[in-house]
């Protein structure tokens, strides 16, 4: 997909508000069970400078987790999902494209 075109996609979503903040502590077991799994894996971790989330969004696994870590980084390609983070202390930022290898 055209990187406009993605962009654009995903600026509607958060502007429609289709995808959103969801920071209840109640949440379905779906949810339940993957903050299960990553706690698992944090606690293992022997650096815990900083979490990268990298296509973020709204930041609802970065502020699961901001507790854990000394520095929280958001990176998303959506500029309004970046501006719904309400956490001051969660840094965030914008990107082109992510590569991995």
């Amino acid at each position: 997909m055209e990187k406009r075109i993605y962009e654009t996609y995903n600026e509607k979503k958060y502007t429609d508000n289709y995808w959103g903040i969801t920071r209840s502590q109640k949440k379905w077991f779906s949810n339940y069970t993957k903050a299960k799994i990553l706690e698992r894996w944090i606690v293992r971790l022997k650096n815990r400078e900083v979490l990268l989330d990298a296509g973020g969004g709204v930041g609802n696994w970065a502020a699961y987790f901001k507790d854990c870590f000394k520095k929280v980084i958001v990176l998303d390609i959506s500029k309004k999902a970046l501006e719904r983070i309400p956490e001051k202390d969660i840094i965030k930022n914008t990107v082109l494209f992510l590569i991995f290898l």
